[in-house]
């Protein structure tokens, strides 16, 4: 086969056009401080980033079920410790009155303190966090 200069002028600007595409390249990740600026860059490569992406996504959710998780017990143990509070003031009330000197309008008088610190307690477990209801439907 024969090589005319034709064939040698087109090879030559073919290596000329690569070596730009080449330098442009480098020029762009050297701008861009990134080795990887396109899927076609390096397809392994942006796999493994969007992997890694796609990873710390879920370790940010789950920090953030974690503090809510946290957030919710919190409440919880608030809410318990009131009630667990009312529920002996409940208590003293009724060991009080459990008395066979006391008088009917006294005990009635009891009964009314008591259904008053039950209707706290509904009160204080249908109290809402931020999320809703601490116990939805009671």
């Amino acid at each position: 086969m024969r090589i005319t200069q034709n064939m040698m002028s087109n090879l030559f600007v073919r290596n000329i056009q690569k070596q730009t595409e080449a330098m442009l390249q480098r020029q762009e990740q050297l701008t861009t401080q990134k080795r990887i600026n396109r899927p076609s860059d390096d397809p392994g490569g942006m796999a493994r980033v969007l992997d890694g992406r796609s990873t710390l996504a879920a370790i940010d959710q789950y920090v953030e079920n974690i503090k809510q998780g946290k957030s919710r017990l919190e409440i919880t143990e608030t809410t318990l410790e009131q009630v667990d509070d009312l529920v002996q003031q409940a208590l003293k009330l009724a060991e009080a009155n459990s008395d066979e000197e006391i008088t009917p309008e006294q005990r009635a008088l009891a009964a009314e303190k008591v259904k008053g610190i039950y209707d706290h307690v509904i009160h204080v477990r249908r109290l809402p966090d931020r999320h809703g209801a601490l116990h939805p439907g009671c």
